[in-house]
């Protein structure tokens, strides 16, 4: 597809250019633009290199807050996985008609002389 050829974003116009049709939209500010105002990064497409600097920086800063759990978290998976594998211990036996007492049999080997 030639540059030429590209069609109105919904008819859409440049904010800058307004009888020219808009082919893109700044990532950032949400401008639509057209193919003479597009500036094309790694990043997206943006109206100027103001946007591009804004864009780059919020996102550097939106990306620690993103992580999730910490220590914490770690901590209380780990916990959960404890709980679950006590109950799986607890009434896994039963279902083989056996019921297993692993407090009894750690106090019976304790209590032999």
């Amino acid at each position: 597809m030639k540059l030429g050829a590209i069609v109105a974003m919904g008819g859409k116009h440049c904010a800058v250019h307004e009888k020219e049709a808009a082919v893109s939209a700044c990532r950032q500010c949400s401008k639509d633009l057209c193919k003479s105002c597009v500036m094309v990064t790694p990043a997206g497409t943006f109206c100027s290199s103001e946007c591009s600097v804004l864009h780059r920086e919020m996102n550097a800063h939106a990306k620690p807050a993103a992580k999730s759990g910490g220590v914490g978290g770690r901590f209380f998976l780990f916990v959960l996985f404890l709980a679950g594998a006590a109950v799986a211990l607890h009434y896994l036996p039963m279902t083989k008609g056996q019921p297993y007492d692993l407090i009894g049999r750690y106090l019976d080997k304790a209590s032999l002389p």
